[in-house]
């Protein structure tokens, strides 16, 4: 009797972060375009909110006001990952300005912060494996919606050993960047803030007091 022959199913083409670049160079992804690599994949980012949007200057500006002279502060800009993943993390602290041949890389990171207002499964999976893989000592996800910081740290065989949550009252320190402290309440939405898409107007909006 004659074993049936079952094709294998075709692999996915795995895109390179030099192929990535030149998708870019040549128009195809175009400036507008949120998307990241992601192991080989060009996949669509989540739209950026006004929460997103405050929580990252916020963030921006308290991390530029405690890091040390030398110290590397990269807001929204490519981190590459191996071959295969350039991702897009909303900050990125690393040890030194220097990164002039190679751009961002993960093990160059001390930490990375992910703010979550309609990404948070992804962050706290697909994410958190990348960056523990990577060995990225400290990875924040800053939870919008929860006014809360998850903070992992001591990244060990693609996962992170350890996990603490800061809610809104409490201060975050950075243990990977000796004199950095972020409180929570100065990332995240006063609690009396609409939830954004919930039917209610926000400040400034067309027909709402400014």
């Amino acid at each position: 009797m004659q074993t049936a022959v079952v094709p294998a199913k075709d692999a996915p083409y795995r895109f390179t972060i030099e192929d990535y670049l030149k998708m870019g160079e040549a128009g195809i992804l175009l400036p507008e375009d949120r998307v990241e690599l992601i192991d080989g994949q060009v996949v669509a980012m989540s739209p950026i909110g006004t929460w997103h949007v405050v929580s990252i200057m916020r963030l921006n500006r308290i991390l530029a006001g405690q890091l040390g002279k030398g110290y590397g502060l990269s807001p929204q800009g490519g981190l590459n990952i191996g071959k295969h993943s350039q991702l897009v993390p909303d900050i990125v602290v690393v040890p030194s300005e220097d990164q002039w041949d190679t751009g961002l890389r993960g093990p160059d990171c001390l930490l990375v912060i992910e703010v979550a207002q309609t990404s948070l499964a992804t962050d706290r999976t697909t994410k958190k494996a990348i960056y523990a893989s990577e060995g990225v000592p400290e990875y924040w996800i800053v939870d919008l919606s929860a006014r809360a910081v998850e903070v992992y740290r001591d990244p060990q065989d693609g996962d992170y050993r350890s996990r603490t949550r800061y809610t809104r009252e409490m201060v975050v320190p950075c243990d990977s960047v000796p004199g950095v402290s972020v409180p929570v309440s100065d990332i995240t939405p006063p609690l009396e803030a609409p939830e954004e898409g919930d039917g209610r107007q926000l400040p400034g909006e067309s027909g709402a007091p400014a």
